[in-house]
């Protein structure tokens, strides 16, 4: 067992994970703008990352969003893992924060 096993009900958790995992990558693309609490982490990013892959994911809120669910899901699922529902989860996070972000127009 891991020590940050998080218990939730099965039918609760790939809605979860998608939900933070949108809250997620959209709320840290908004901290590392500049004038806001985290303004000193994106200007670190601009600054100090060159490698573009890396670059592209802290700061793209789909690529953190996605990166959030792959990762999310490993935790939460770790006596009932399901590829085929985790490649759903990913692939439905990155869609709806994709989606979101057209709606409002962020990127």
């Amino acid at each position: 067992r891991l020590l940050f096993y998080i218990h939730l009900p099965n039918n609760m958790t790939p809605l979860f994970i998608i939900f933070i995992s949108m809250v997620i990558g959209q709320v840290w693309i908004i901290l590392i703008q500049p004038e806001y609490i985290l303004d000193w982490m994106g200007k670190y990013i601009d600054m100090a990352i060159r490698f573009p892959r890396l670059h592209k994911l802290l700061t793209c809120s789909v690529c953190m969003a996605g990166q959030t669910s792959l990762w999310l899901y490993l935790i939460v699922s770790v006596d009932k893992y399901s590829f085929t529902t985790h490649f759903c989860i990913v692939a439905i996070t990155i869609w709806a924060t994709a989606f979101t972000n057209r709606l409002f127009n962020h990127e």
